[in-house]
């Protein structure tokens, strides 16, 4: 996570300290990058970019949802879309070479203060790599479920009374 987040979150936010979370070791990194391509059919060696570029491309919009609403809210969207909620994700911030760990319920709480409109794109991956929700620097929601199973197009707005 980018240092500037944390210090605009201590200027925005006089009280509490900014979300807790761990970034991954570089072993760490490299086993979850593995992880994820297996369960999407690839090589475990599958290069960093080549592993995002193929994320973005095969998982499933989710319409009329924008991570740049302010009602936007990561925990309701998974209960929406059936996803088991954990209670830690990883945020993919570039190629698998830096990853974070944050409680989901954070990452929800704060995710304006996590992830920035028009820069950042990001991969929010369950621990045991059953669903990826991708978040684009526009703010366009999509998902990927590893589980072998794709569900019918949801209306998730109306699920999330939006």
């Amino acid at each position: 996570m980018d240092e500037f987040k944390r210090r605009n979150y201590e200027k925005e936010h006089s009280a509490g300290s900014f979300p807790r979370f761990e970034p991954l070791s570089v072993a760490d990194a490299a086993a979850l990058r593995a992880a994820v391509a297996v369960r999407m059919g690839n090589s475990p060696n599958e290069e960093g970019l080549k592993l995002v570029q193929e994320i973005v491309q095969e998982a499933e919009p989710v319409p009329q949802v924008s991570a740049s609403e302010s009602s936007f809210n990561l925990l309701a969207l998974t209960e929406a879309l059936g996803l088991d909620v954990p209670d830690d994700v990883f945020v993919n911030w570039r190629h698998f070479d830096d990853v974070d760990r944050l409680a989901v319920t954070d990452l929800t709480a704060h995710f304006s203060d996590i992830w920035y409109p028009a820069s950042d794109d990001i991969e929010i991956i369950h621990p045991a790599v059953h669903w990826v929700i991708v978040v684009s620097h526009e703010g366009h929601v999509s998902y990927l479920r590893f589980d072998g199973w794709r569900s019918a197009p949801v209306d998730v707005r109306r699920k999330l009374d939006y």
